[in-house]
C-alpha cells in the first residue's frame, strides 16, 4: 500500500510539473533585478575551504565561490585567474602570468604572493 501511495503522489506531481502553468521556458523569461535564487543539494558541504573538505558536494558549492588558475574543460586545460604559463622542459617548474584586473571581495589585488600562499596552504600537513 504504501508503495502504491509513493507512486501515486510523484505521478501527480509529475503532471503538475507538465502544466500549462510551468511551459514558460527560462528563455522566454523576462530578467528581474533583485531577488533570491536558493537551490539544493543532495547533501551539505562539509565545508567551504578547499584544501581541507575533499568531497565532491563541497566543490559543487566551492565552484560558485572560488576561482582557479587554469580549468579543465573538454578541450583541455584553459586560462582561468593565469593568462598564460609556461612549463619547465623537465615538467617540474610552472610558471604563471597571472591576470592583473582581478581584486578579491575586499578589493585586495590577486597577484603572485595570493597564489604562493595558497600553494603554502597546499603542502601545509594541517590542511593537505
Amino acid at each position: 500500500m504504501k508503495k502504491t501511495a509513493t507512486l501515486l503522489t510523484a505521478g501527480i506531481l509529475l503532471l503538475g510539473a507538465c502544466s500549462e502553468e510551468n511551459e514558460q521556458s527560462a528563455a522566454d523569461a523576462t530578467p528581474t533585478e533583485g531577488g533570491e535564487l536558493s537551490y539544493a543539494l543532495a547533501t551539505s558541504p562539509g565545508g567551504l575551504d578547499p584544501n581541507v573538505v575533499p568531497a565532491a558536494v563541497d566543490y559543487r558549492v566551492m565552484r560558485s565561490i572560488y576561482d582557479s588558475l587554469v580549468i579543465q574543460t573538454e578541450d583541455g586545460i584553459e586560462p582561468w585567474l593565469a593568462e598564460s604559463w609556461e612549463i619547465s622542459d623537465d615538467g617540474t617548474a610552472y610558471t604563471f602570468h597571472l591576470r592583473d584586473d582581478v581584486t578579491f571581495h575586499d578589493g585586495t589585488p590577486f597577484n603572485a604572493e595570493a597564489v604562493q600562499y595558497n600553494f603554502e596552504r597546499i603542502k601545509d600537513p594541517k590542511t593537505q
